[in-house]
């Protein structure tokens, strides 16, 4: 194993371009270790987020990375790596070597249990995490499903506090169940590396039902197959049955929950998740809530609908730095392969009607400027009416700024600004930020997306031993409106959060 890394480590460095000039040279280390995060991908770009550099790199066995010749100037270099939170750093070429420590996502073990011990295989874990300013919790990612033995696991969690709860608890199916009890959920906070287990829920047994129906019209060849997918992850099957030669089919043992029942004819192929479709492939759809048993569910080959898209915000022309017409690609969250990506060149302020859609949930991705977000919806639902209409808003980018005030000139000279984005509900982390003071002592973020930060000032050793991702008690939180900016003072001796 040692000898296959050393060749794979020397490829690697021997596969490099030769720095015939200046080179950006840096390490990524694990922040709350200290130890190198070996084969970290790297991300160097130039102002305007354009890419640097024309092919991928990576960090060696020791964290350790350098780029091929850049030119004289000023560049973001961001780290990432499985299991890590993705960081981005400001470095001018030519100038010393850049260190990034990276927090280490983290994740919650436990087990559902029924009142005797059994386990519980029907349930689904919720994550949701707890926003700023005292707001709603909101779910984090997709819901996870536990394994047979009841157990599951919650990962991927950046920088932030969390809550845990079963789906479908309560009797008839419906509602949530916090851990440890609803009355006071219990809060597991992170900033970097941490690891909870022993999380364990005692609930009643998961009531079952059994779903039937047919095909309003049964292939010829008698080939099909009712599959059931959950609503809000429809990836994987949850129960799957042949569908008979007279388009008949049960489905037995279901779980409480809301989900998309599907008829398709055999698989073409496989991909990573599975089976793959076409739409020609789907026969019949319904979203069915299942809270007891059904029969008579009729499965009818979706009908297209008409559906407007249009851009907007809350002035009349486009936002600071939004373009007037953007691209826009619906991209389907169906079964893999079931639905078809849409794309249209959307006007500001202007309807673009389009037809032929395949009922759905699909997820708007739009070509924007620099400076320029898609603020909302995260995603469409193209329903059963014979016309839907949407509006993707547009918002532009804010900033925050501040000067750092206290301490001495080498206390100064070390001191590192965190800027952590807040949890988002789709579940991929987004990057942090890190800023160094210039020589008067002020920092600054630009080109930031509108939501809630996290926002701390560190004061690192000579040894480079000093956390960069703090606690969160001591991190100040922060709103960053739609094209504001925002001025925060920090005091770095001593060291005061708000």
């Amino acid at each position: 194993m040692r000898l296959v890394f050393a060749v794979l480590a020397a490829f690697l460095l021997w596969g490099a371009p030769e720095a015939e000039g200046e080179s950006l040279r840096g390490a990524v280390v694990e922040d709350h270790t200290g130890r190198p995060v070996i084969f970290a991908g790297i991300r160097v770009y130039e102002s305007g987020r354009r890419p640097a550099l024309s092919g991928p790199l990576m960090a060696d066995l020791s964290g350790r990375f350098q780029t091929p010749e850049l030119p004289p100037g000023d560049y973001e270099v961001e780290a990432y790596q499985q299991d890590f939170l993705p960081t981005v750093i400001r470095a001018r070429v030519p100038g010393p070597p850049v260190t990034l420590r990276v927090a280490k996502l983290g994740a919650i073990w436990g087990r559902v249990l029924d009142v005797e011990g059994r386990p519980n295989p029907g349930a689904r874990i919720l994550v949701l995490y707890k926003p700023a300013q005292g707001l709603v919790l909101q779910p984090f990612g997709i819901p996870i499903a536990v394994n047979r033995d009841g157990q599951f696991r919650a990962g991927g969690l950046p920088p932030g506090e969390y809550a845990v709860a079963v789906m479908n608890a309560a009797p008839g199916g419906s509602g949530l169940y916090y851990y440890p009890r609803n009355e006071r959920p219990q809060f597991f906070s992170f900033s970097g590396g941490e690891q909870y287990s022993g999380v364990e829920f005692r609930l009643p047994p998961v009531p079952r039902f059994r779903l039937s129906g047919a095909l309003d019209a049964p292939p010829d060849d008698g080939r099909a197959i009712a599959a059931l997918y959950w609503a809000e992850q429809p990836l994987l099957p949850m129960a799957s049955s042949r569908i008979s030669a007279r388009g008949e089919f049960i489905l037995d043992q279901i779980p409480p929950g809301e989900y998309l029942l599907a008829a398709i004819r055999p698989t073409y192929g496989f991909g990573a998740q599975g089976g793959m479709l076409s739409p020609e492939d789907i026969l019949g759809m319904a979203r069915v809530k299942v809270e007891r048993d059904q029969d008579g569910i009729r499965l009818s080959p979706p009908a297209r609908r008409s559906i407007t898209l249009s851009l907007g915000s809350v002035s009349v022309q486009p936002p600071a730095g939004c373009p007037a017409v953007a691209q826009i690609t619906l991209a389907p969250v169906q079964p893999p392969g079931a639905g078809e990506r849409v794309e249209a060149e959307v006007a500001y302020g202007r309807a673009a009607p389009l037809s032929g859609v395949l009922p759905g949930r699909y997820r708007p991705i739009a070509m924007l400027s620099e400076g320029c977000f898609l603020s909302s919806p995260a995603l469409l639902e193209v329903g059963e009416a014979q016309s839907n209409v949407f509006t993707l808003e547009l918002a532009p980018a804010g900033s925050v700024s501040g000067r750092i005030k206290g301490g001495d000139a080498a206390q100064a000279e070390r001191a590192v600004v965190v800027l952590v984005p807040a949890p988002n509900p789709s579940g991929v982390p987004a990057a942090a930020q890190i800023a160094t003071p210039d020589s008067n002592g002020r920092y600054s973020f630009e080109g930031l997306r509108p939501g809630y930060y996290r926002l701390s000032l560190r004061s690192p050793d000579p040894n480079g031993r000093t956390r960069w991702f703090p606690p969160l008690s001591q991190t100040l939180e922060i709103e960053i409106p739609a094209g504001a900016a925002i001025e925060a003072d920090l005091d770095l001796a001593p060291l005061r959060y708000r």
